[in-house]
């Protein structure tokens, strides 16, 4: 945005002095049939242009395409002035621009072209102010043939005023988006290792039923294998009794005990491999239970990733009487949240979000400093209990899971102290009607 008014010294109802705009429908060479190019547009209107509906990215990339020369640490203001005094000449800057504004707003152009009045464009205007959709319908409106100087310069103030309101919430909004970011990229961090150590587990536990079933596959063959020796034992018997005396009665004797013992080996084997099939089934067994643990952290994740996305959501798409998208703002209406345990430097946090969610905070830490009668007091004046249970005693855990049970208040068990758990907790109590268990 640029702080240099156009109308500075004049009236918004009056033509402009010899140093103001001209007419936007007699301005340099255009013909007035036709939607008007940037450099054709008085030069006070390109800095509000440049700063609105182009970002400082884009910028650099039409430098890049243009070939043209930025200097080397060239800070942000200095870009945007450097492509201002490019609007004002037909040069490859400007015509970069020109195209670039025209590709990313061809929507709002479109819908502008089928207009026929100054007076639709005026509403058309309004409209796109109240929806907070600024950028590409100021560009189609600034370029139009039917918008004249009265009705450019409203659009112009407008924005201007937007960039004074913007600039005031700004730095505010940045710091949190900033924490909020650092905060999403450490779930996404994690949740992408749990999903590794889900793949690996995976991977084991189709290797360890391959294995096994090669395993069972040489113990059926080991079995056969047995089988056959047992009959051809039964037969051996048979001749034995058939020829009980002589040479032949003798080297039988010695073949049977030959196969007796090699079915001895073959009962030992047997047995071996059922006891290995046994502790593999009980490996597989851990397996499974491993696997699905680590599922269950993976959908609570998944769920606090979605709350601390549904409040980004609402910080970046929230207007100034408090509207958001819907879905995506959590609204406590008045509730008193007590939270229980928790670390002493995010309680400040806490307190800030919940009255900034229109609600009241109470915090007890647990048993450390406080005393578990005061925690019976304070959980009496609550509307609802939140509780780490990673970050509490577990006598002030019990007791406070107790009291809300005998009052019919919720308690909301969170998986950790940190921030994503407890905007989780808070979604699910904004979820409940109020007076519900």
């Amino acid at each position: 945005m640029c702080d240099a008014s156009p109308h500075a010294g004049a009236g918004f109802g009056r033509r402009l002095d010899a140093g103001g705009p001209p007419d936007v429908r007699t301005a340099g060479n255009h013909t007035g049939t036709g939607r008007r190019r940037l450099w054709e547009l008085w030069s006070g209107y390109h800095c509000s242009i440049c700063g609105t509906c182009l970002s400082l990215a884009e910028l650099r990339r039409i430098a890049g395409k243009a070939r043209l020369r930025l200097l080397p640490g060239a800070a942000e203001y200095e870009i945007h002035g450097y492509f201002v005094k490019l609007a004002a000449e037909p040069g490859r800057g400007a015509r970069s621009m020109q195209k670039l504004l025209d590709r990313k707003y061809r929507t709002a152009i479109e819908r502008c072209r089928r207009i026929g009045s100054e007076t639709e464009l005026q509403a058309f205007w309004t409209a796109s102010l109240d929806t907070g959709d600024v950028p590409g319908p100021y560009w189609a409106l600034m370029t139009h043939p039917l918008a004249s100087e009265t009705l450019t310069l409203r659009a112009f103030s407008d924005v201007h005023m937007l960039s004074h309101l913007a600039g005031a919430s700004n730095r505010g909004d940045i710091r949190r988006l900033n924490a909020l970011e650092d905060e999403r990229r450490t779930l996404s961090e994690a949740l992408a290792a749990a999903r590794r150590r889900l793949s690996e587990n995976e991977t084991e536990l189709r290797r360890l039923a391959e294995r096994r079933a090669a395993e069972a596959q040489t113990l059926k063959s080991r079995t056969r294998a047995a089988r056959e020796v047992e009959g051809r034992l039964a037969e051996a018997e048979t001749r034995i009794r058939e020829l009980e005396q002589g040479e032949a009665y003798r080297s039988v004797q010695a073949r049977s005990a030959a196969l007796a013992t090699a079915l001895e080996e073959a009962s030992r084997t047997s047995r071996a491999e059922m006891q290995r099939r046994t502790e593999l089934e009980r490996a597989l067994s851990e397996l499974r239970s491993t696997h699905d643990d680590a599922v269950s952290t993976i959908r609570e994740l998944r769920a606090e990733c979605a709350a601390l996305e549904r409040l980004l959501y609402s910080d970046l798409h929230g207007t100034g009487d408090g509207a958001s998208a819907p879905g995506t703002s959590i609204d406590l209406r008045g509730r008193r949240i007590a939270y229980v345990g928790g670390r002493a430097g995010l309680i400040t946090h806490f307190r800030a979000l919940i009255e900034r969610l229109n609600g009241r905070f109470i915090h007890h830490d647990g048993g450390i400093d406080d005393s578990a009668r005061r925690l019976a007091r304070i959980l009496g004046q609550a509307d609802a209990v939140l509780c780490p249970v990673d970050c509490v005693s577990h006598g002030a855990c019990l007791l406070a899971k107790q009291l809300c049970k005998r009052t019919a208040k919720p308690f909301v068990p969170l998986r950790s102290a940190g921030l994503s758990s407890f905007v989780t907790g808070l979604h699910r109590v904004a979820a409940e009607p109020e007076g519900t268990a």
